[in-house]
């Protein structure tokens, strides 16, 4: 299979699908990215990876099609050009996958398809964009996300992981205190998190969390407000990073409320996490803040190294408010998928 782009124009695959409850996240992912790319300068080949394992390389979406998940799903089945089924035909899709300049992956979940993905780009050449294999292989287990920043010298907020133990020692009690959340350890969506108010309820919490994950991490419950971060990686190395955003009405975002300076430390702090993670691309930090003697204390909750792109998803609509349209962030985060390409290929000579 060849992808003809036409024109000049830099060619981007979209990486689209999964298994599980991220694949309809994906498929509005991706069909947001395809309805906001500037189709005078990118030409965009949809590739699906289906819930049963296929994987569909399409052809190239016209932009005078609006989509939406369900019909991008449905046109790339129908499109598909090459139909390959894994693992015996790795080679294959790389090679189809050679046809493009850079892929963007809207793949959710941190699993084996993610990585499967990453070495058929690096088989291909490709430039990968929106994440990094370091920071998608850290995200997908809570235990090192907290290992990662605290080491950074950046708070998280207080938890125990459990491995094998069924309760949490009084002491670990006392210093958590009530209510807390007890999450599985390697399974970002879905069943399995619990809130417990008191400790009589815990051993059935745990029970919860493993029927999907055997690692648990039992996590102090915030008492202070949430606020959401987006950071946005430049071509020449420089992060930005959006107004604290809380959620707003009718489902929006709407900027924090914060004293001086708290805006400020927030986009410094969740820099800070981007850098510590290895992320590329794109961040989405949620911290809480604590109020104390000395003023406001942030932590981080959770950290998502590949945001949703969808038109409901929090990174998109956090960076409208701020007034940077989607169409800006998806070239923004081209171009430097591109760039880093270009570097690692002069590091390797």
């Amino acid at each position: 299979m060849t992808f003809d782009p036409r024109g000049g124009r830099t060619t981007v695959a979209v990486v689209f699908g999964g298994s599980g409850t991220g694949y309809q996240d994906s498929c509005e992912s991706a069909a947001n990215v395809l309805n906001n790319l500037d189709r005078q300068h990118f030409a965009c080949l949809p590739v699906c990876v289906t819930p049963q394992g296929r994987w569909n390389v399409g052809r190239e979406v016209s932009d005078a099609i609006l989509l939406d998940g369900t019909l991008l799903s449905d046109l790339t089945d129908q499109w598909a050009v090459e139909q390959f089924h894994l693992p015996d035909d790795i080679a294959r899709t790389a090679a189809a996958l050679a046809t493009v300049d850079v892929a963007l992956s809207c793949v959710r979940e941190c699993d084996s398809r993610a990585g499967i993905l990453r070495a058929m780009l690096e088989i291909a050449h490709v430039a990968q964009a929106g994440f990094s294999a370091t920071a998608t292989l850290v995200a997908a287990d809570r235990e090192r996300v907290r290992e990662y920043l605290t080491a950074d010298g950046i708070s998280v907020m207080p938890g125990t992981v459990l491995h094998d133990d069924w309760t949490v020692s009084p002491t670990d009690r006392t210093a958590l205190g009530l209510p807390v959340f007890v999450k599985p350890c390697r399974v970002r969506r879905g069943p399995g998190l619990s809130l417990v108010t008191d400790w009589a309820d815990l051993a059935d919490a745990i029970g919860l969390a493993r029927t999907v994950d055997s690692k648990v991490l039992v996590e102090a419950a915030t008492t202070g407000p949430r606020v959401s971060v987006a950071v946005l990686q430049h071509a020449d190395g420089r992060l930005s990073a959006s107004p604290a955003f809380e959620p707003g009405t009718s489902g929006g975002f709407a900027v924090a409320a914060l004293p001086p300076g708290i805006h400020e430390r927030l986009a410094d702090l969740a820099c800070a996490v981007f850098r510590s993670l290895d992320c590329a691309g794109l961040l989405h930090v949620e911290f809480t803040l604590h109020h104390t003697p000395a003023g406001m204390f942030p932590a981080v909750l959770e950290v998502d190294v590949a945001p949703g792109l969808h038109p409901t998803a929090p990174v998109p609509r956090m960076w409208a408010e701020a007034g940077v349209p989607l169409a800006r962030i998806l070239e923004t985060v081209l171009s430097t998928a591109l760039v880093n390409r270009s570097r690692q290929d002069w590091v390797s000579l």
